[in-house]
């Protein structure tokens, strides 16, 4: 994304004035996933969609054909797999320093919402890690919020957007050594299993926002 923003379309590059339009392509929502897995009962589907944030290449990566469990095993709790890495290689592709952008999102995902707490999470400081935070917002893997009753700029907090960044980040890293080790199979039920349907209370909520926006 930041090439074609940058060295295709920005200020100098050749074709910078010269676009008649453009599309930024945006990730499915649940309702229109369905059509790659029809067979998955409504919560597999639901939950399908909180793993991959409605990226048809992620979807297709996961290759969930009867059973999502199994998928997750194979194809993203696997150290030789496509999905393992690939949080942490988008980084690298698209920034600069991906070793604090990554410290910064694993801040987040471990529960750390408020800017200064971010800050003082990842020993850097507040101004500095603001700066961080909105690439991560332009690049549309974090979201700001502000609370109904606030002003804008009051009580800020961040948020993970991305569900395969905010899924992959919630269950990969605090497991890498038994993934590694090909344990998966030996902690899959009672250590990350059994923190799905918290996991998935966020997404249910988004796919309620997400219906009444588009469908309703």
């Amino acid at each position: 994304m930041s090439f074609m923003e940058y060295q295709v379309l920005g200020y100098e590059s050749p074709l910078y004035g010269r676009r008649t339009g453009q599309f930024k392509i945006q990730a499915l929502s649940y309702k229109e996933i369905r059509d790659f897995n029809p067979t998955l009962t409504s919560e597999q589907q639901a939950f399908v969609y909180g793993i991959t944030g409605g990226i048809p290449h992620y979807i297709n990566k996961l290759a969930v054909v009867n059973d999502v469990d199994d998928a997750l095993k194979d194809n993203l709790f696997n150290a030789s797999s496509y999905l393992f890495e690939e949080p942490e290689n988008l980084l690298k592709q698209e920034l600069r320093e991906p070793a604090i952008y990554n410290s910064v999102i694993t801040a987040v995902a471990g529960g750390a919402s408020h800017s200064n707490e971010i800050a003082t999470k990842i020993g850097i400081e507040a101004p500095i890690c603001a700066k961080y935070l909105k690439v991560l917002l332009d690049l549309n893997i974090m979201i700001k919020k502000t609370p109904i009753t606030e002003k804008p700029g009051k009580k800020t907090v961040y948020a993970i957007r991305d569900n395969f960044f905010r899924f992959w980040y919630r269950f990969v890293p605090h497991n890498i050594s038994s993934i590694s080790a090909r344990r998966i199979e030996h902690i899959y039920d009672s250590v990350i299993k059994k923190h799905y349907a918290d996991y998935m209370g966020h997404i249910f909520e988004q796919m309620c926002r997400e219906y009444l926006v588009l469908y309703a």
